[in-house]
């Protein structure tokens, strides 16, 4: 399935869910994380070989609004973000950990 569903987790119910278009494609998330900064602002991690970034969605509209790069064989596995707005991403496989300052 394309895009992704917000889920409360204490009500067990669907809040929301969005469909996310990169560059014409639309495309599946494998991890998600909604910002505390910026609740407008969703960080994720697209279902798709070729996108090697993370993607910063609008929560509103699933537009994209920029990408984070990652370094070359990172398969992210889970995003989370700190306090400070600097985001942590573990990488499975490669055994890697980014903190990324996606405001640079």
């Amino acid at each position: 399935m394309a895009g992704f569903w917000i889920i409360n987790t204490e009500l067990a119910e669907v809040v929301d869910r969005l469909t996310i278009d990169y560059g014409g494609r639309i495309v599946g998330v494998r991890h998600a994380c909604v910002s505390s900064i910026d609740p407008c602002v969703v960080y994720v991690n697209p279902d798709l070989a070729y996108v090697p970034d993370l993607l910063a969605i609008d929560h509103d509209s699933g537009d994209v609004l920029w990408t984070i790069p990652l370094v070359e064989d990172f398969k992210p596995e889970f995003i989370y973000e700190i306090p400070d707005g600097r985001l942590i991403v573990t990488g499975g496989t490669s055994g890697k950990i980014l903190i990324i300052d996606p405001s640079e």
